[in-house]
């Protein structure tokens, strides 16, 4: 529940930001369209029958349950919770460009896109990403390897590599494994 995440496969770098807000916004608002129609319909049913009623009712309670889960802004083992998300994509700034880089290519791999063939501004953007942490050095290990030893530059991929293992410890432990596969290939 809590840490949940949510994004687009924008096919364009057209206002990514503004399409990505409105996907992540989806969940908690089925969420509360789901706690809504099981509350008044588990209300308007449970004379009628009770069974159906109260099934309504719970089905309701779950949907207003997840509602609160997803719309505290929180971060559970270095993921965002769909408002702490929104809000990151909202405001704008290197951390959202970071998240739309990382969807944009993302797209592009799904597609069969070879990486080397990844748009450069968006490898840039995620190559240089701010900080150490879980999107940065994601991004670096997943998209900007690939990217690096596709274009033959098989020595920043490897400095690349590096990097992301000296920080290991930053990643949540279920990610370790694939960051180690990654690695293998360089």
């Amino acid at each position: 529940l809590w840490g949940g995440l949510a994004a687009t496969s924008p096919r364009d770098s057209v206002d990514v930001l503004k399409k990505m807000a409105w996907m992540t916004a989806g969940g908690p608002l089925v969420s509360l369209f789901t706690a809504l129609f099981g509350v008044t319909a588990g209300l308007l049913l449970a004379p009628v029958s009770r069974e159906v009623g109260f099934f309504l009712l719970v089905f309701g309670a779950s949907g207003f349950f997840n509602l609160l889960a997803v719309t505290l802004p929180s971060t559970t083992g270095g993921f965002l919770s769909d408002r702490s998300r929104f809000l990151v994509l909202t405001s704008g700034g290197p951390k959202a460009e970071l998240v739309a880089a990382q969807a944009m290519v993302m797209a592009r791999n799904f597609g069969g896109q070879r990486p080397g063939d990844w748009p450069n501004d968006a490898m840039e953007t995620l190559a240089n990403a701010e900080g150490i942490n879980l999107d940065s050095l994601l991004a670096r290990i997943l998209f900007v390897v690939p990217y690096l030893q596709d274009k033959g530059q098989v020595t920043k991929a490897t400095e690349m590599v590096i990097s992301v293992m000296e920080n290991l410890d930053t990643l949540p432990k279920v990610l370790h494994p694939t960051v180690h596969l990654e690695a293998a290939y360089v």
